[in-house]
């Protein structure tokens, strides 16, 4: 889904609703618990307001996911997997 979603994501949060200056979404686990999240860093809009447009724009990506071709759906698959099976290019 972090494959699917990411440029959404600031797409639509950082770049149209200008809603922060930092934007992200991803993975992450904690405490063993795999989870979604989306973050926004912002001066302008309080707390109760960035988390309802993130609920707003997650049932659009629901939404988006849920109407996705299946050809569509296993090109983002492919991509994801090659991606997580390149070699590191860290040396350390």
């Amino acid at each position: 889904a972090e494959q699917i979603l990411s440029e959404p994501c600031f797409d639509t949060l950082r770049t149209k609703e200008q809603l922060g200056y930092s934007v992200r979404c991803g993975w992450r686990l904690t405490h063993g618990m795999l989870g979604f999240c989306v973050g926004i860093t912002s001066d302008k809009f309080a707390p109760p307001h960035l988390d309802a447009r993130i609920e707003a724009w997650l049932g659009q990506m629901r939404r988006h996911l849920a109407e996705m071709p299946a050809t569509e759906w296993a090109q983002h698959v492919a991509a994801a997997a090659t991606a997580r099976l390149q070699q590191d290019q860290n040396l350390y």
